[in-house]
């Protein structure tokens, strides 16, 4: 999953001028040489780290700290320069954007465009729609809030969206409009009490941040420029000069040594479960900072490390590698229509860095420095213009749905079943508290029939209601469904959230109070629940259940947590009704509908589904827990949707499935006489 983009500084990095104030207390982190090759070579770690968790390395699980780092630097020079111009009353407000524009624009819009050419060739309406509302999002300098909206940062979804990583230019840029105001607002007291400048604002974003992760608010922590602001915040403090220059030599090394042994440590020991950003954004924050300001006199120790001419230039070319290597990785997913082979994102590796070499060299140098005696509304005019018509041509992208029509229209049959999942599922799935509590829950099937069985289940469940109703409409009978996507519908667990958690107690009340309901229907995702990790076209993270009794979660544990908290919802929706269990639902490998547009495009012939050896061998467990326990009935959906070779994908030219395990809307119409006996007698 993507993180953010490295500091978009200048090219060299330049040590901020020290202020009047800062000059007085030592210089603070400021330093005394013009130029901080130490601090490129802190880039470069910071990218490096970000690469190589994206590629999947084993032992990097917590790259994506590199997002801190970066923020660290960029605040720390950006601070440095703005403040040295407003104290001396040289800042111009059009002049600070133009250089900014300068900077980061070009490289951005070469990757946004370049990339559009083979998104516009392989990717299905949906994927290209969303390609079109995150470049607008990009322009515009919002990616932050839009992927905020829309997306789960850790989520495996997220490793289908190409412009993803731009989010963290939303933050910067956002600093970018507050801070040049802010300074200028303040700067009176810039020079003689910049701790009072900085200190409120950090601390302010520091204790927002964690409360949001401590509340469970991560997306909000980790998107939102309030909860990141802190970060940006640390670097310039330290460009302000908050802090007395290091000026022992021994201090100085022991200071950056440290440093960056925090940076690597949290790289290394943190991963994707990791409650991210808040308390545990400390570590490679300060971290950095410490680097940053323990170089600032002298450069020893791992500061000299840091400067090697190699690193450097990895430094260098930070923001172009950064703005490559995501979409490179995402484009090569989408080929594979799932998650990459650990030897093919290393051979991506050498094609990530070529890219940004070039970006670097041919678009980032020739635009970075202005024309001799130009001045700024030109090249303003034209950065206004240029962030205008990306923002119209993504926003016309997502305004016509990704434009289906480039495909044919066979073609466009497969690809357009990303679109072909429950139509009622805005208004039925996941209804609110107080919606359930009142019984104010979909009925669907025969018109003005009151409900004789509840659906009751996660997001498979609503894939598969729409055969479920129609094998209900069949009998001239209607259901009550209450799924919810997301929730593991399992009474008792405490590895739920507490929403999830008073969702289906609220619901299991609602089912078991409601007279005319004779039958339960009840689906979930059972193998991921009993294997403990996800089988799809994107690798999960191990995922343990736990209620009251567990002690030690873990893989067997899942097993005993599973039986016993079926028996629990089974006795508790089982008041005097039939209770059907839905078990195997097929999990392919790939996302269906994407590989099958792919393969059609590139002429690659019929894709095959996941073989039955597979898929008996991942749904053995779970069946064989389902056939100990009591009190049910079971159907198999896979001795129904598999042969004796395969799982098949494809039916009459139609995708049985909406994403990797999730059936489509005709895939689950298909299995319509699998649930005919819920409602016979």
């Amino acid at each position: 999953m993507p993180t953010a983009f490295p500091s978009a500084g200048p090219d060299a990095v330049p040590a901020p001028p020290p202020l009047a104030g800062a000059a007085r207390r030592g210089g603070g982190a400021t330093g005394a040489a013009g130029y901080r090759p130490d601090v490129d070579g802190l880039r470069a770690v910071a990218v490096l780290a970000v690469v190589l968790y994206h590629a999947g390395v084993p032992g990097i699980s917590g790259g994506f700290v590199g997002v801190d780092v970066f923020f660290v630097i960029s605040g720390y020079l950006i601070t440095g320069i703005v403040a040295r111009e407003v104290a001396a009353g040289e800042f111009r407000l059009a002049r600070f954007y133009e250089r900014r524009a300068r900077r980061i624009l070009p490289a951005l819009f070469v990757v946004v465009g370049v990339v559009a050419v083979p998104a516009a060739v392989l990717l299905v309406p949906q994927s290209l729609a969303a390609y079109g509302r995150s470049a607008a999002a990009a322009a515009l300098s919002v990616s932050n809030i839009s992927f905020y909206r829309s997306t789960d940062y850790f989520s495996p979804g997220a490793g289908q969206l190409p412009l993803l990583h731009t989010w963290s230019l939303g933050v910067e840029e956002q600093f970018y409009v507050v801070l040049p105001l802010y300074l200028l607002l303040l700067r009176r007291q810039l020079v003689r009490r910049p701790l009072l400048v900085i200190g409120p604002p950090v601390l302010a974003s520091f204790v927002l941040a964690v409360l949001w992760t401590s509340s469970g608010a991560t997306s909000e922590a980790f998107y939102l420029p309030f909860g990141r602001a802190w970060e940006l915040g640390v670097g310039a403090a330290l460009a302000l000069g908050v802090l007395p220059a290091v000026r022992s030599r021994l201090l100085a090394a022991g200071l950056v040594g440290a440093g960056l042994a925090a940076v690597l440590a949290s790289a290394v020991l943190y991963d994707d479960r990791t409650t991210f950003p808040g308390v545990a954004a400390l570590l490679p924050v300060l971290g950095a900072a410490a680097v940053v300001h323990g170089g600032a006199v002298h450069r020893v120790g791992a500061s000299r490390l840091l400067s090697l001419r190699p690193v450097v230039f990895v430094g260098l070319v930070s923001y172009s590698l950064y703005l490559w290597h995501w979409p490179v990785l995402v484009l090569a997913r989408t080929v594979l229509a799932r998650d990459l082979p650990l030897w093919l994102s290393l051979a991506l590796l050498p094609l990530m860095f070529a890219l940004a070499v070039l970006s670097w060299r041919f678009v980032e140098r020739p635009f970075r420095r202005p024309r001799s005696g130009s001045g700024t509304r030109r090249p303003l005019l034209v950065a206004t213009a240029a962030i205008l018509a990306v923002a119209a041509a993504g926003s016309a992208v997502l305004a016509l749905g990704g434009l289906p029509g480039r495909f044919s229209p066979a073609v466009r049959v497969l690809a357009t079943a990303t679109d072909d999942t429950n139509p009622e599922r805005a208004r039925c799935d996941s209804p609110s508290l107080e919606r359930i509590r009142s019984g104010d829950l979909c009925v669907l099937g025969a018109p003005g029939m009151a409900p004789t069985t509840a659906l009751v289940g996660d997001s498979f469940g609503d894939a598969l209601s729409p055969g479920v109703v129609a094998a209900a409409e069949a009998q001239g009978r209607s259901v009550l469904v209450a799924t919810r996507a997301g929730c593991r519908p399992l009474v008792g667990l405490t590895s739920v959230s507490p929403e999830c958690a008073r969702a289906l107690d609220a619901t299991v009340a609602e089912v078991a109070a409601t007279p005319s309901v004779t039958t339960v229907v009840l689906v979930g995702r059972w193998s991921t629940m009993v294997e403990g990790v996800r089988l799809g076209a994107y690798s999960g993270v191990e995922s343990y259940l736990a209620d009251a009794r567990t002690t030690a979660p873990g893989p067997q544990e899942n097993r005993a947590v599973f039986s016993r908290s079926l028996a629990r919802t089974v006795a508790a929706l089982g008041q005097g009704k039939r209770v059907w269990v839905v078990a195997g639902v097929p999990e392919q490998e790939v996302l269906v509908p994407q590989a099958l547009t792919t393969r059609a495009v590139l002429g690659l012939g019929p894709l095959e589904g996941v073989s039955r050896e597979s898929y008996d061998a991942r749904q053995a467990s779970t069946l064989s827990l389902l056939a100990a326990g009591t009190g049910y009935d079971v159907i198999d959906v896979g001795a129904a949707a598999c042969d004796d070779a395969q799982c098949p994908v494809v039916a009459d030219g139609r995708s049985l499935y909406a994403d990797d395990n999730h059936p489509s809307r005709y895939g689950a119409e298909r299995l319509a006489p699998l649930f005919a006996p819920v409602f016979a007698g």
